[in-house]
């Protein structure tokens, strides 16, 4: 497990297979002019920090060049790139100008299946940034209405090819070992906020989330919420030998390379899940103040629905 990428890090999507109902004459080969560009872009930047700078310039030209050959394999790999921008309100964000042509990719019914899956998940991907981010609460209303729209595609002709882990999805039944080596059910929490935390005790980003877990656990006690962290650890021993010397005082389960990570399609560490208290995936990826956030908005649901009686 320790390939996964840890930090910040952009939800790696999986390139999914051609299917042998696929027309393979709908597909591509790359084309020259992309092994160029991106040859370019990569010659312009001596480190990752650069990358990321130069993707707002070349971000540009990579989603015309997508606009462009929207049939070649490349096409993907060009807006893939821009998937690494983070969102924002801003118009000439090229990750923002990336959705209506990912929105027309998954619904063309000309391009493979596979392809249209590709689109389909970098559209959903980036609706969830605007949710998580935007400031502008019309916005972030148009990103959950698109994404609902999006969800017609996962059930229709699309259905069985696509995960439906986005925000606005209900989280599907969870099954782990507690430490003490019993059985745990994500149902078993249904009625509160729950926070997902899947982390290993090697990767620095998780542990710094620690002391401000910490607080988060101590600020919220006696309330309706519960925070669990999923141990993806190769072995049970590192997670309870780590929790003798660091004080962490809430829900852990231990998943190892258990078939959660794959049910959650973990590509990363920390992955993080926020769900309401039907179990509704409502925030991803959230940290520190964001994750507050992100938990008081859900308890004050709740509370306000049991003030009204609803």
């Amino acid at each position: 497990m320790h390939r996964l990428l840890i930090g910040t890090c952009v939800l790696a999507l999986a390139v999914v297979a051609v299917r042998a109902q696929d027309d393979p004459t709908k597909m591509q080969k790359p084309k020259a002019a992309w092994t160029e560009l991106l040859a370019k872009y990569k010659a312009a930047a001596k480190n990752p920090a650069e990358q990321q700078t130069l993707l707002v310039t070349y971000g540009n030209k990579f989603l015309a060049y997508a606009e462009k050959n929207p049939k070649a394999a490349d096409a993907f790999e060009a807006i893939g790139y821009l998937m690494q921008l983070p969102i924002n309100d801003g118009k000439d964000n090229p990750k923002t100008k990336a959705i209506p042509v990912l929105k027309g990719m998954m619904e063309n019914k000309d391009l493979a299946k596979a392809q249209r899956v590709q689109a389909l998940n970098h559209f959903m991907n980036a609706q969830e940034g605007i949710v998580t981010s935007s400031k502008e609460a019309n916005k972030v209303g148009d990103a959950r209405k698109a994404m609902d729209e999006a969800r017609k595609l996962i059930n229709g002709d699309l259905k069985g090819m696509v995960k439906d882990l986005f925000v606005g999805a209900t989280m599907p039944e969870l099954k782990s070992k507690g430490l003490d080596d019993k059985e745990v059910k994500l149902s078993d929490l249904k009625g509160k906020v729950v926070v997902l935390d899947v982390w290993a005790t090697w990767c620095p980003p998780c542990r710094a989330m620690i002391p401000h877990e910490r607080e988060l656990v101590k600020k919220l006690k006696g309330k309706p919420f519960v925070l669990v962290s999923i141990s993806g650890d190769d072995k049970k021993e590192a997670l309870t030998e780590f929790l003798k010397t660091n004080d962490m005082p809430w829900t852990h389960w231990w998943e190892g390379r258990g078939p959660m990570m794959s049910q959650l399609d973990i590509r990363f560490f920390p992955t993080i899940f926020v769900l309401d208290g039907k179990g509704v995936i409502r925030y991803k990826g959230v940290r520190g103040a964001d994750m507050d956030k992100a938990v008081e908005t859900l308890l004050k649901e709740m509370e306000d629905k049991t003030k009204s009686g609803t």
